[in-house]
């Protein structure tokens, strides 16, 4: 049963009259109460006991609740009708009443706290409450109720609690309570780097939050963070991590927005820490800038419930673009001839870890592997970040040369650029023979691919190739085509006794074509080779090819309405579309000398083979278009180094009845997969 009743209604009507310097609280009793005293009167005092309990160490500017005051009378005896209690409040200092809040719970165990009025009473607090009427105390009488106290001031205080006759002001019972107030006295620093590198996590960052005081901070402390400049702080250029507890290595990002000209930002409750007397955490912070300049971090502690600031730090750090990243731009992966220059200064570019180019930077290249020298040994990066020597001369000795690039003293990795030494003349021999086997009667073709891969150019090469036993030497004919600035020899008949003219990089392709013998043997041995007194290299100047032969094979035959197959390590072959198109994707051949793609026939009975060939650095669309019994006509298409594709179409030439092919392009779409063997019908495609 609480002391305080129904009758506290009338608490606001009238101030109790004392003439003490007491603050006095005077709680009227419930009609329960005056129930369970049975009507009973007090007469004397001498069996009316207080009690008043409560924590001893109240913290400052809390609402402290767990006092408690009780009231019981053992044997009344009558003096008048009616008691209440006064309350002092007494402090080491003079005190005022907004130092101290005083609440009473309404029911008990309801959690639901009123306040009581307080007035200074000289220079102590006092308060009346309760009805002016006062409450008898029965037999038996035994009632608590539930106090919280708020000190807005430190120090030294007694709370007294007395039972008070109404009338007389005797003082029949009363109890004491002595307090000590403590308070937080919260410090905070900020330690770290003062410069970092521009868009970069920056570690290393720490605040410490430290309570010196012998009371704890009464709520939990969240941070608050300000960033200035003496430009205005964008949003979306600065991020502030904070470590979600002390040490714990977890960070959470702040979210930053426009405060005026700066960014600000509370930290979410994850990062929020409590902090007794005498205890301090460290906070680990990270920050990331993604414009150079000046910058103040402020951090503030403040209550995560009332957002009252407790202390605050600051700290000025400088953000500078630094070199975090080196990027070759031009100047990799040359060839040159040995103890000269590569064509193109190896250039790189240097880039901060927020992609902005570095201006400043010294760059230093360093020869590696193959010798040779360069023109500078350390180069400063331009405003475009660029830098790179004058040159790079390449060894004497023919292969791979290396040039290292490094920025010293930055997190940057350095780079490595290759280039090749060559030989004045490199002559090779590359051969490949459009299918894997022939029947009696059958035309075979094969292609030869004469190339110069050196750093001069040659002329005369002598290219060899006999007309192979199994072929009917009467049927022999062969086909050149030069690439890129290759001068070939007139076609001829018979084997190929021929001579070239092959500048640096360029090919000749040799098409051969032969019928298969009547009496042929069980395989035919083709051979081809070419001669260059230049050539420091002539093992790779001979190329041969076996090819069986055999009674009967799948494939196709003069007059079939219309096949394909595949040979070798070809892509498959696709069933025209609606175009008459058939695509060939570039980025899935292999590379070597020469592959098949495609060979069919027409409706009308052309026979076509679409094949490509890697003619030293060159890749070249072969197309080649025969009629039953008679030889092939060979054209080709040089593709581009950014080709991706090459194609064929079907063409009517205006009559259904009179198809013919051609090289239509390198842009032709036909998704992938294809089947290995599908049909091409042609009729009457429209022109």
């Amino acid at each position: 049963m609480n002391i305080l009743t129904s009758s506290t209604h009338a608490v606001a009507k009238r101030l109790l009259a004392t003439g003490t310097s007491m603050l006095v609280l005077l709680l009227a009793a419930s009609v329960p109460a005056l129930a369970n005293g049975g009507g009973e009167v007090i007469r004397s005092g001498k069996d009316v006991r207080m009690t008043f309990t409560g924590p001893a160490s109240p913290n400052l500017g809390v609402a402290s609740p767990g006092y408690q005051m009780t009231v019981t009378n053992a044997d009344p005896v009558e003096v008048e009708d009616s008691v209440r209690i006064h309350l002092e409040v007494l402090g080491d200092e003079a005190l005022a009443p907004q130092d101290v809040t005083i609440e009473f719970e309404t029911a008990p165990g309801s959690g639901i706290y009123e306040p009581l009025p307080v007035a200074s009473c000289w220079t102590d607090l006092c308060a009346d409450y309760g009805d002016v009427e006062g409450f008898p105390v029965a037999a038996d009488y035994d009632v608590s109720t539930a106090l919280r106290f708020t000190f807005k001031r430190s120090g030294q205080f007694t709370l007294r609690a007395s039972v008070v006759g109404v009338h007389t002001l005797n003082f029949y019972a009363s109890a004491s309570l002595d307090q000590t107030v403590v308070a937080p006295d919260v410090s905070m620093t900020f330690d770290g780097p003062t410069s970092i590198d521009r868009g970069v996590e920056a570690a290393g960052f720490m605040s410490t939050v430290v309570n010196d005081g012998n009371g704890a901070v009464p709520e939990s402390i969240a941070f608050r963070f300000e960033i200035s400049s003496s430009q205005p702080v964008v949003e979306g250029t600065a991020k502030i991590m904070v470590e979600t507890e002390s040490e714990s290595g977890l960070f959470l990002a702040v979210p930053l927005s426009s405060c005026g000209s700066n960014l600000c930002g509370n930290a979410g409750p994850d990062t929020a820490l409590d902090l007794a007397a005498g205890t301090s955490a460290l906070v680990g912070l990270r920050p990331t800038f993604e414009a150079v300049g000046s910058y103040q971090i402020q951090v503030r502690a403040i209550g995560a419930d009332s957002g009252i600031e407790y202390a605050s730090a600051s700290r000025v750090v400088e953000v500078a673009s630094a070199p975090a990243t080196v990027i070759v731009v031009a100047g990799d992966d040359q060839t040159a001839l040995v103890g000269q220059p590569v064509p193109v200064a190896p250039t790189v570019r240097i880039i901060d870890a927020g992609g902005a180019p570095v201006e400043g930077a010294s760059v230093v290249f360093r020869v590696g592997l193959g010798g040779g020298s360069v023109s500078e040994s350390s180069v400063l990066s331009g405003s475009d970040g660029l830098a790179a020597p004058t040159r790079w001369t390449l060894g004497m000795t023919p292969g791979s040369n290396t040039l290292s690039i490094q920025v010293p003293g930055s997190f940057a990795s350095g780079v490595t650029v290759d280039a090749t030494a060559m030989e004045p003349a490199e002559i090779a021999v590359s051969m490949a023979t459009q299918v894997a086997f022939v029947t009696y009667g059958d035309t075979q073709e094969h292609v030869v691919v004469v190339s110069n891969a050196g750093s001069v150019a040659a002329s005369p090469v002598a290219v060899s190739v006999p007309v192979p036993a199994g072929y009917a030497a009467e049927s022999a004919h062969w086909t050149c085509l030069a690439v890129d600035n290759a001068v070939c020899p007139a076609d001829g008949d018979g084997g190929i006794d021929a001579e070239l003219d092959l500048p640096v990089g360029s090919s000749a392709i040799f098409v051969f074509s032969a019928t298969v013998a009547e009496n042929a043997g069980d395989a035919i041995d083709f051979l081809a080779q070419a001669t260059y007194a230049g050539d420091v290299t002539p093992q790779n100047n001979v190329s041969v090819s076996t090819t069986p032969v055999v009674l009967s094979r799948s494939g196709f035959e003069a007059g079939d309405p219309g096949a394909g197959h595949l040979a070798g390590i070809a892509v498959p072959l696709a069933t025209l579309d609606a175009g008459n198109e058939l695509m060939v994707d570039l980025d899935s051949v292999p590379v070597g000398p020469v592959l098949t793609v495609a060979k069919g026939a027409t409706a009308a009975g052309d026979r076509f083979t679409l094949a490509l060939v890697f003619a030293g650095q060159s890749r070249v669309a072969l197309l080649s278009v025969s009629r039953a019994g008679q030889p092939a006509t060979w054209s080709q298409t040089l593709l581009g180094p950014s080709a991706i594709q090459a194609g064929i179409g079907l063409v009517d030439g205006g009559a259904p009845e009179a198809d013919r092919l051609l090289v239509v392009g390198e842009g032709f779409e036909l998704e992938p997969p294809f089947d290995a063997l599908q049909a091409i019908q042609v009729t009457g495609v429209a022109h």
